[in-house]
């Protein structure tokens, strides 16, 4: 089956962008079931390993308040993880100096480590999903994403 590109003057085969769809998310299962394995074996869970990535960009001036918007989860739900990560001694909370009903969150020395290794396992992963790509090929794909990406943009905002 054939369809047309508003606007294009492209023709597209179905059976080909169902194709490469399925092999876009097959690339994107391999891609990420290579990483949780490994970083399941640093001892934490995906909700603890992301929550203490984004400390770790925030420089430890991180509220549970701050992690609950950034992944649209309930303070309630952040709690438990915070918890747990504190516990387990990855964390520790101090007192927000600007306001004494928040805690600031902090990694630890354990924690610090698990994010080191985190980006050396996400490097290692990347760098070898695109050991065969040329930086033009990049570019190019890149490109293209970002084309695909627009496309599902419009037809969100009201397009046809």
């Amino acid at each position: 089956m054939l369809f047309y590109v508003k606007g294009v003057n492209v023709v597209h085969d179905t059976a080909e962008i169902h194709s490469v769809m399925c092999e876009l998310m097959k690339l994107t299962r391999m891609h990420h079931a290579q990483i949780e394995n490994k970083i399941n074996k640093l001892g934490v869970h995906r909700s603890q390993h992301m929550t203490l990535m984004f400390i770790s960009k925030n420089d430890g001036k991180v509220t549970q308040k701050d992690i609950a918007q950034k992944y649209g989860i309930s303070e309630a739900a952040v709690s438990v993880t915070i918890k747990k990560l504190e516990t387990a001694g990855y964390i520790e909370k101090e007192t927000a100096a600007k306001d004494a009903r928040y805690n600031c969150i902090k990694l630890t020395e354990k924690g610090l480590g698990v994010v080191k290794e985190s980006v050396d396992i996400f490097n290692t992963a990347e760098s070898k999903t695109f050991e065969n790509i040329t930086s033009e090929e990049l570019q190019l794909l890149k490109t293209l994403i970002f084309k695909m990406q627009n496309s599902l943009t419009e037809n969100k905002n009201g397009g046809e």
